[in-house]
């Protein structure tokens, strides 16, 4: 099975054995398209269950999570249209992440929640060309994973793989209620100010809409840079 990435620790974090391996996978489009076709492909089933366990504890026990056969899932047609960054500890998924370029073809995961319309305008307000842009969502880690520091390095992942998507920034929701915005703003994030949802993907609670510049602020710098040349991806965008 073809995966664009299959990351090791740096060797002297391998070397900690306080802390467990940890391996980074880049999934593109066109797997998560695959796993349609065959139902072998495990990923994807996998990752929705993780993302859906966690969104249904901290999103309120919302239903949508949970589905009748008593197993969670978060089931989002974006997956099929985006990469896909996955972390692992002894195999099982315990972070991940979305993201895509903005496509003038078809609505991203945030134009969708926010309106074409609005969010062709928030794009002519701020200066920034779709082009050359564009999203993330889904930043989730496990919640018995929390202390291993995994939010930074899917962020720092992120930002790398979207550099070498040739993107130039990016548009993410995060909740206000768990201090997640809060979070990705020391990680450099700037709040879009005046934009904000009720609720986002079942989660209750305002999130705000943030942005991302792809050069990374110097808390991640050295997690990004170390990602860059590990990811195995060109430096221009890749055809979808």
């Amino acid at each position: 099975m073809q995966t664009i990435g299959n990351l090791e620790n740096s060797l002297c974090d391998q070397m900690l054995s306080s802390k467990p391996s940890i391996t980074t996978e880049i999934r593109m489009p066109s797997e998560a398209l695959e796993t349609q076709l065959n139902p072998d492909i495990q990923w994807l089933r996998e990752l929705r269950e993780m993302r859906g366990r966690v969104l249904y504890e901290e999103g309120g026990r919302n239903p949508v999570f949970l589905s009748s056969d008593g197993t969670f899932s978060d089931t989002d047609p974006f997956d099929l249209q985006t990469y896909h960054v996955l972390l692992r500890i002894s195999q099982r998924i315990v972070a991940c992440a979305r993201v895509a370029p903005l496509d003038c073809s078809k609505p991203g995961y945030i134009s969708a929640l926010l309106g074409q319309k609005r969010f062709d305008g928030i794009l002519r307000d701020l200066g920034i060309p779709l082009k050359l842009h564009g999203e993330a969502s889904r930043w989730i880690v496990a919640t018995d994973s929390r202390n291993l520091g995994l939010g930074p390095r899917v962020v720092a992942t992120s930002l790398a793989l979207a550099h070498s998507l040739g993107l130039h920034g990016g548009f993410v929701f995060a909740a206000t209620r768990r201090g997640q915005d809060q979070l990705l703003c020391r990680m450099g994030a700037q709040p879009v100010n005046g934009v904000a949802l009720p609720g986002v993907c079942g989660v209750d609670g305002e999130h705000r809409l943030l942005y991302f510049n792809i050069d990374p602020p110097k808390i991640l710098r050295k997690q990004f840079a170390r990602a860059i040349p590990m990811l195995g991806l060109p430096s221009t965008p890749l055809q979808t």
